[in-house]
């Protein structure tokens, strides 16, 4: 079954400030349970009590946190979970992702990543990409809304004490109208433009990012079987030979291949995706964020491309 990207966006929407449906929410070692905090601090649904997330400002207006509350609409409020200690993201991301037909439960950033990467149907557009990697891959309009962003810290001072691992999870909305990306998320809360504009989108320095795209519902690849085999490429100087798969993977070497059936090797960092749209072909190169776009260049087997925007030719072999 596809993924129901407007079902999980749905979902997104509705719960971006509250905790999810099913009654909890996490701290960075166990759940919290809603409505045993309700009996705890007296604050019954019935009397107009809601659960959300409220940001935390410094002087500046400047969120630097959030906590967990219980609001009445004349503005009482009870405490239910101060900053430190929440960690909802993975949990909020797999129920975003449940409600668009994803059976996944997971409570760590790290597992999250872990399982989505096994599933079927995911295909990792970019691993652990600096900024301006990841943006490239975005640019090429292959992630759509609903995918999942992994942020892997960097920072000596950031998360977790500065721990090297994925330490947070969003869904990708896709950009506004002013070209600026924007996410889901859980601790702190966003969705769009909310809270008051604020956004957390790719940080510069702080993380890397890895892409998990759903890939259910992209193009089908039509022309697959023309694709398959070995290519040659050029652009900014540079030659290299790209071995492409009916599957939608590639892998690309500076080694000719000497015969048809030849494999190219190199590894993860030598892997990537193909696409297959109706004017053009888009390329993801995992580990680089290198991203391209193949036209027909008047020949069935030969292509104009752009790679990071260079302009370059592909030539088909062995035909």
């Amino acid at each position: 079954m596809a993924f129901n990207r407007t079902s999980a966006l749905r979902y997104a929407e509705k719960y971006w400030n509250k905790p999810c449906s099913d009654g909890f929410f996490m701290v960075t070692d166990r759940a919290i349970r809603v409505d045993q905090k309700r009996t705890e601090l007296n604050a019954p649904a019935s009397d107009g009590w809601e659960a959300l997330f409220v940001p935390d400002h410094d002087g500046s207006g400047r969120i630097v946190g959030e906590s967990a509350m219980f609001q009445k609409p004349n503005g009482d409020e009870k405490l239910i979970q101060g900053w430190r200690g929440l960690a909802d993201c993975a949990h909020y991301i797999c129920k975003c992702l449940e409600s668009g037909g994803v059976n996944l439960s997971e409570m760590s950033v790290p597992k999250l990543v872990k399982q989505l990467r096994k599933r079927a149907d995911i295909k990792t557009l970019g691993q652990r990409l600096s900024r301006s990697q990841a943006q490239q891959i975005l640019d090429l309009g292959v992630f759509k809304t609903g995918d999942v962003i992994a942020y892997f810290n960097v920072d000596p001072q950031g998360d977790y004490g500065g721990k090297a691992d994925y330490t947070h999870s969003t869904l990708y909305l896709d950009k506004d109208g002013s070209g600026v990306g924007r996410i889901a998320c859980h601790t702190v809360c966003r969705f769009k433009h909310m809270p008051k504009n604020d956004e957390w989108w790719l940080k510069q320095g702080s993380y890397a990012y890895t892409l998990l795209h759903f890939a259910s519902d992209d193009p089908a690849a039509n022309d697959a079987a023309h694709f398959e085999g070995w290519w040659k490429v050029q652009y900014f100087g540079r030659t290299e030979y790209y071995r492409f798969a009916r599957t939608g993977t590639v892998r690309w070497t500076y080694t000719a291949p000497k015969t048809a059936a030849d494999q190219a090797g190199g590894g993860a960092k030598h892997y990537g995706h193909w696409f297959q749209y109706p004017s053009e072909v888009r390329i993801c190169w995992q580990s680089t964020g290198t991203s391209e776009r193949w036209t027909v260049s008047g020949r069935r087997n030969s292509y104009d491309i752009k790679v990071n925007g260079h302009s370059g030719k592909a030539q088909k072999l062995f035909v």
